[in-house]
């Protein structure tokens, strides 16, 4: 596996990077000088110097295989969500969803753990440096909002339908996504409650936040 790399100046193609066997989620630290990805092969995060340096390991737990983990950088702090994994071996336990922390000099802290269910579906950090937990299960879901301290919910909105995707906005904005539905939806963290919805049609899977209104893909 490895991650392309596009010169937008020339929309030429450059050297590829080598982040682990299957790359799935990617985040840039706030000064651009480091890459992040999590090989969906073992679940574990690569951090690789750029433009083309070291690259390090981090083990996320069991190195079982699954979707891997959602990234989120605030300042010099990099925080993965990793879902559950379940054990191959039989009548084992299976290890709960947890929020793994990495600081600037490269240390891996000791893991949050999260609640299990609604099952977790993507992390982004706040403005006021707490996190934003969505959750959904295709019968219930909602927005858990955790201390970076601790992993424990501090607040909670739960709509009536669960949540895939987030994406931060202005203002102390959250919006959200709902691919099985074809929903976008804006939260106020202040309110604590949802302040419109509204229908996309096609399964929007992600999003940006950009001055003036959304820009995001479709698949239909």
């Amino acid at each position: 596996g490895e991650v392309a790399r596009v010169d937008v100046a020339t929309m030429t193609a450059g050297a590829p990077l080598a982040l682990g066997a299957d790359p799935g989620p990617l985040a840039l630290s706030a000064d651009g000088r480091t890459l992040y990805g999590v090989d969906q092969a073992d679940g574990a995060l690569w951090a690789l110097a750029l433009p083309g340096g070291a690259a390090t390991r981090h083990p996320l737990g069991r190195g079982e295989p699954g979707r891997g983990a959602w990234l989120a950088v605030d300042d010099g702090t990099l925080y993965a969500l990793r879902g559950a994994v379940p054990s191959r071996a039989p009548g084992a336990a299976t290890d709960p969803p947890a929020i793994w922390r990495l600081d600037a000099r490269g240390v891996l802290a000791k893991p949050l753990p999260v609640a299990s269910e609604p099952t977790p579906q993507d992390l982004v950090v706040l403005a006021d440096g707490r996190l934003a937990l969505a959750r959904g299960d295709g019968r219930r879901g909602g927005v858990e909002i955790l201390s970076t301290r601790s992993g424990a919910a501090v607040a909670r909105i739960t709509p009536p339908h669960d949540l895939h995707r987030l994406v931060v906005g202005e203002d102390g904005a959250l919006f959200a996504l709902n691919w099985r539905l074809g929903i976008a939806a804006r939260y106020d963290l202040a309110m604590g409650r949802e302040v419109w919805r509204v229908a996309l049609g096609g399964e929007p899977r992600d999003a940006a936040f950009v001055v003036g209104g959304w820009r995001l893909p479709r698949w239909w």
